[in-house]
């Protein structure tokens, strides 16, 4: 127990530290559930009283029982806590089998733990095949990340790839490397987004440099007509995902 303890203390210090991550939250755990995973559960006595049909859905997953005061203290990391959590291992992909997935993102430099953990969401939702990350980008480990996720970060392969000029480079030989521009000229809905497709993200508040806007194949901009100058990262995700997916069941219709 002390050492599962002391593991919990250097995760919420840095998750960079150990080789684990939390899912907290009954929602978020049945959501990782449901892709697969297989969380060791952590759970306060009074959510072991009252989830009674959790823990027997659950049976054949691994239990550990605590008491409220070191649940609250010692493992969950938000107000109101539901009393449960589940630990997984961090997992370790390649960018090499990201190459094979037909629609990507790529994130420049993504400081929010917010904005990354919907985007983890989004991508799941319209079946984007997986994240590239730059090396600036926040942790995806970070527990604000992981309950933005809501589960989904136990579906979706993602790495960090470092300089985001490089990995335009090796994956204009595989994609077309589409950056997403408030200034574009083509919106949209006039942009081809059918095939091998990975989408360019920029920074919450600097965007995509003029460089990084030059090594890209196309551009493209989600139109607005109100006055605000651009959309975050997530909400620009969202959008131009379901163009990507609307475009593609266009085309199996045809």
């Amino acid at each position: 127990m002390s050492l599962l303890l002391s593991k919990l203390a250097a995760y919420r210090k840095d998750p960079r530290l150990v080789d684990f991550f939390l899912l907290e939250g009954k929602r978020c755990l049945e959501q990782a559930i449901q892709y697969g995973s297989s969380p060791d559960l952590l759970i306060s006595e009074s959510a072991a009283s009252s989830e009674t049909d959790f823990l027997q859905k659950y049976s054949h997953l691994n239990l550990t029982v605590l008491p409220d005061k070191l649940f609250s203290g010692k493992v969950s990391a938000v107000e109101n806590s539901q009393g449960l959590a589940g630990v997984l291992p961090q997992f370790s992909y390649q960018l090499e089998s990201l190459l094979a997935c037909e629609k990507l993102f790529i994130l420049d430099n993504l400081r929010d733990p917010g904005n990354l953990g919907a985007i983890f969401r989004i991508a799941e939702s319209f079946s984007i095949g997986g994240l590239i990350l730059s090396s600036g980008s926040v942790n995806a480990y970070n527990p604000k990340v992981i309950r933005a996720s809501l589960g989904s970060i136990a579906a979706l392969p993602f790495v960090y790839a470092g300089e985001t000029r490089e990995c335009i480079k090796l994956m204009k030989i595989t994609h077309s490397v589409i950056a997403a521009d408030p200034e574009a000229e083509a919106a949209i809905w006039d942009c081809d987004l059918t095939g091998r497709i990975a989408l360019l993200i920029g920074n919450e508040a600097r965007g995509l440099s003029k460089e990084l806007l030059e090594l890209c194949d196309r551009s493209t901009r989600v139109p607005m007509t109100g006055k605000m100058e651009s959309l975050n990262a997530a909400h620009t995700c969202a959008i131009i995902g379901y163009e990507l997916l609307r475009q593609k069941m266009a085309c199996l219709k045809n």
